[in-house]
């Protein structure tokens, strides 16, 4: 993992950046998540490919949207769902994903989205809980699975599959800063089962640079600084949680955590 400056993490200023053009782009904000890596990014390939794959999908329209979007991407370029190591981190970059040819459900559907931008198509991102699909005019699909074309019956079988009740509100498109976060918040959990808190700690960073303020990750982004001995930085987050959500449930235990903190770093002067 690159070293840096905590709350300083790798592509933090190329997030903030895509994520403030107008509209806000998902490819550069994909492809700053993947500067998290510690594999060379050549973004300038990966935009090429983009513009490459859009101009034959143009191409193609007359074979209808989605099938020409799919034709190529799926037929041609061999897109596909990695469902062998689906947590694996490869699978959350989208230089890699593009280099594997294979990507979780939210990268392989950011891929659809913006070689569909490119060729006219406004592609959009269904964030399914569980499952994330897309949808380009009134068809949904799922890039997942090879484009798979997903009537309301199908879309409401993958909500079950997670054990929820199907809403209306789950077809809502994902904006472009959801989108990351989501894809942000796929690779921390992936990092955190492997108990690899150095390789979390610059994702959780870049969760916060969304969202400076939020409870949950400030109080994770703590765990994980206690993990590596880090404890006034702990101590820093974990005063900010406080300070943001006042009474979590266990306001007890937190505040504990804090005053056991605030005695070990007075015994350190």
């Amino acid at each position: 993992m690159k070293t840096y400056e905590l709350g300083k993490p790798p592509g933090q200023a190329a997030l903030v950046d895509a994520l403030a053009r107008v509209p806000p782009r998902l490819d550069l904000g994909a492809l700053a998540i993947a500067q998290l890596q510690d594999a060379p990014l050549d973004q300038k390939l990966v935009l090429t490919n983009l513009d490459l794959w859009a101009d034959r999908v143009h191409a193609r329209a007359d074979k209808g949207r989605l099938d020409a979007l799919v034709s190529v991407l799926v037929e041609d370029e061999g897109f596909e769902g990695d469902q062998l190591t689906y947590h694996a981190p490869e699978n959350s970059y989208l230089d890699r994903v593009i280099e594997r040819r294979k990507g979780l459900p939210i990268t392989l559907t950011a891929l659809f989205i913006e070689v569909g931008r490119r060729a006219g198509l406004e592609v959009q991102g269904i964030g399914l809980p569980g499952h994330f699909i897309a949808r380009l005019d009134d068809e949904y699909f799922d890039p997942f699975h090879e484009g798979r074309r997903l009537s309301l019956e199908d879309c409401e079988a993958l909500v079950a599959k997670t054990g929820s009740t199907f809403e209306q509100r789950h077809l809502a498109p994902v904006s472009t800063k959801a989108i990351c976060w989501r894809m942000l918040n796929n690779l921390k959990n992936g990092w955190i089962q492997q108990a690899e808190p150095t390789q979390a700690l610059p994702v959780v960073d870049l969760l916060l640079t969304l969202a400076p303020k939020h409870p949950a990750e400030l109080r994770l982004r703590a765990g994980l600084l206690l993990d590596l001995g880090a404890f006034r930085a702990a101590l820093t987050d974990l005063e900010a949680c406080l300070k943001e959500r006042p009474e979590p449930p266990d306001v007890q235990d937190l505040r504990r955590t804090v005053q056991s903190l605030q005695q070990r770093i007075g015994r350190l002067h």
